[in-house]
């Protein structure tokens, strides 16, 4: 059976787990650098401690809202669905980029491409 976003109800359950484990890894991360750092962020201004939190692409810390409000999707139907242009985003885009917003050609317009995106 395929639903509005033209994924299967096999695959939006696949890239549930996905999401859901990228948010647990993205809050484990988050717990093992807040211990880590607790006592200089005391001394410290914050500002210079975030910086090298987000340059860890480990820790992908900002995806963390995106990946969210991409679970958020998944039960009222809208998930893989473009936020640009209604159109259902590819399986293998979500794949690639669980919590993707928009279609390919929408987010190359987005970001001003001329490079083809291809997922």
């Amino acid at each position: 059976m395929q639903l509005s976003s033209g994924l299967t109800l096999s695959q939006i359950n696949e890239l549930g787990k996905i999401l859901e484990n990228e948010k647990e890894r993205i809050k484990k991360c988050l717990e093992a650098y807040n211990e880590r750092f607790v006592s200089d962020v005391a001394t410290e201004d914050l500002h210079s401690i975030l910086p090298p939190m987000r340059q860890n692409h480990a820790f992908r810390v900002e995806e963390l809202p995106e990946v969210e409000a991409a679970l958020r999707k998944i039960p009222d139907g809208t998930y893989g669905i473009c936020e640009g242009c209604g159109e259902s985003i590819s399986y293998e885009r979500l794949l690639q980029f669980p919590w993707a917003k928009c279609c390919v050609r929408c987010q190359n317009k987005k970001e001003g491409c001329n490079k083809k995106r291809t997922i």
